[in-house]
């Protein structure tokens, strides 16, 4: 089994014992997701055999930190990823290179280089995909019993919309090429939404 392998199955009995039901986005489904997204950037931009590595354990741990909070989870991922890592008897250079990745998954932080833009687009692959509407609803779901956040129907479409048009952005190659077209679509489908929520009801 290869260390790749081992993360992955570390990751699912976390996910499984440790993560409250609660959690219907932050959870294994989602970390899969993330890995086969990275799977896909990797085999498609010029990655080296150690990068990859590295890329493929920052999938698997990047949420894990939700095991023990939803506050500040890159944090409290890598320090996962770091306790597995050690245990495992991976080199200091490249745990070190992990707990970046995992923290350079943040909304707010902006990649500095490919390994970070990789991670980054691959988080956030869901938002080219064709059953976007859907999956958002998981966290709006999981936002309700989690963090008592309440939306109504156009608050949660403006929010998105907000999300997609003004804080997001793809920046490796390919997903500029091959995943914005669909986020676009996605848009387009939040705005047609948003008109249809937007009309009284009485109207």
């Amino acid at each position: 089994m290869t260390l790749v392998q081992k993360a992955e199955k570390f990751v699912f009995y976390l996910f499984r014992d440790k993560v409250s039901d609660a959690h219907i986005y932050h959870n294994f489904q989602h970390t899969s997701r993330v890995f086969l997204a990275v799977k896909i950037l990797v085999e498609n931009l010029q990655v080296s055999d150690n990068d990859a590595e590295i890329l493929y354990l920052t999938s698997w741990f990047h949420d894990t930190g939700y095991s023990v909070s939803e506050q500040n989870h890159e944090q409290k991922s890598a320090e996962i990823a770091r306790d597995f890592l050690v245990n495992e008897n991976f080199p200091e250079e490249k745990i070190k290179e992990v707990e970046r990745l995992i923290q350079g998954t943040s909304m707010t932080h902006n990649p500095t280089d490919l390994l970070e833009e990789i991670i980054k687009d691959a988080d956030t692959s869901h938002f080219a995909d064709a059953n976007y509407l859907g999956i958002c609803e998981l966290l709006r779901a999981e936002w309700e019993i989690t963090l008592n956040k309440t939306f109504s129907d156009l608050e949660w479409n403006t929010l998105n919309r907000d999300m997609l048009l003004n804080k997001h952005r793809y920046y490796t190659d390919y997903a500029k090429e091959n995943w914005q077209r669909q986020k676009e679509e996605n848009i387009t489908g939040i705005q047609k939404r948003i008109v249809k929520f937007s009309i009284p009801k009485n109207f």
